[in-house]
């Protein structure tokens, strides 16, 4: 197979579309006008989770009529601009709801949050009683749906509350069961964000289990002293928090040499307003303008010398693989070696939103071809 590398005539890096398995665009106006064609120009695809509370998607009618609103806002930045939108799993999500939505192609996924686990996620389902989801989770099987799971549950089976720092390594064995027990569902471990949970997916895998996982950029940069450098730093509060240094280096492992990790930015977008809360601010990092090239930096440094057909594997092939969906092959973007600043704020009328990096010098930039 011929190495793909930096072609001087392009004064790039062509490759194919790269696709985000995990985005939020919320269902709000100004908000989705100023998000979508962001994501809309650096990718060809997106899973775009299930707005929380009110909004969440809970109907094959929702699906399809968010897709659409969607779909008008990113096609006119992107005509190979594509989504699909989960199923919000509530415990009393219904059976036959799941087959209808995947049979009136609203989904091909669904979403399984921790109740009260992340901001608006109340309407979740307890860790703790997974099982009466079971009927659930054999029609997604047996339908060969995605379950894409925010791993991270609240308590254990006695009721003791799991530290904050801990939550996701505490999923395991939850998911474990899970795995065992509705043998061959397809799963992703969504925004992995401890060392502790690589092994645990390696495992899963070498026992024959379908099971991938997205990493959102913040984790391969920054570790939870980020939080607290020259003071408190909301705006680099995501959910799951950000752990110790020693996870950060594990996951830029983990997606550089593995074979598991795909790309999915959980790019969040929050107000300004909401993100500047003394008390209640919701958790989540807007980084869809400068995830590509986080990335992409990240494969650049990691010192293999097929870093660059690596990074295309992690952004462009393994996600759409995974969810069986077709692959662009040609290339269609070039990631070119061009400053750019990031701006302090991102607005669209009654938007505001302030990205992850705001204010600093990005060295990538990305041209269609």
């Amino acid at each position: 197979m011929t190495r793909r590398t930096y072609l001087k005539q392009l004064g790039g890096w062509p490759m194919p579309w790269p696709a985000d398995m995990h985005v939020h665009f919320r269902l709000d106006k100004d908000m989705m006008g100023l998000v979508i064609p962001i994501a809309a120009y650096h990718y060809c695809y997106t899973t775009a989770m299930p707005n929380l509370g009110p909004d969440r998607i809970r109907t094959p009618l929702q699906a399809l009529e968010y897709r659409q609103m969607i779909l008008r806002i990113g096609q006119t930045v992107n005509p190979e601009f594509d989504v699909n939108v989960p199923l919000y799993l509530e415990p009393d999500t219904d059976p036959k709801v799941v087959r209808q939505g995947f049979e009136r192609k609203a989904w091909i996924a669904a979403k399984l949050y921790p109740r009260g686990g992340t901001t608006g996620s109340e309407e979740g389902v307890d860790f703790c009683k997974l099982d009466e989801l079971d009927e659930v989770f054999g029609a997604i099987n047996e339908l060969g749906m995605m379950l894409l799971i925010h791993a991270e549950p609240q308590s254990s089976p006695t009721g003791t509350v799991y530290d904050v720092f801990d939550r996701e390594q505490r999923s395991h064995q939850f998911l474990h069961e899970l795995l065992t027990k509705h043998r061959g569902i397809k799963v992703v471990f969504e925004h992995v964000s401890s060392a502790e949970t690589i092994p645990f997916l390696v495992r899963m895998k070498a026992g024959g289990h379908t099971i991938g996982a997205t990493v959102a950029p913040q984790y391969l940069v920054w570790s939870r002293n980020s939080l607290f450098q020259g003071g408190m730093n909301p705006l680099r509060y995501s959910i799951p928090v950000l752990k110790r240094e020693r996870d950060r280096l594990a996951l830029v492992e983990f997606v550089t040499d593995g074979d598991i990790a795909f790309l999915g930015t959980d790019s969040a977008p929050h107000p300004v307003s909401a993100k500047s809360k003394h008390t209640g601010c919701p958790g989540g990092v807007f980084n869809s303008p400068v995830a590509l090239f986080t990335y992409f930096e990240v494969f650049k440094n990691s010192g293999c010398a097929d870093w660059f057909d690596r990074f295309v594997e992690f952004a462009c092939f393994r996600g759409p693989e995974f969810y069986g969906l077709p692959v662009y092959q040609s290339d269609a973007i070039v990631i070119k070696e061009r400053l750019w600043r990031v701006p302090d704020v991102y607005e669209n009328r009654g938007a505001r939103i302030i990205p992850m990096m705001a204010g600093q010098q990005m060295e990538y930039s990305v041209g269609h071809i």
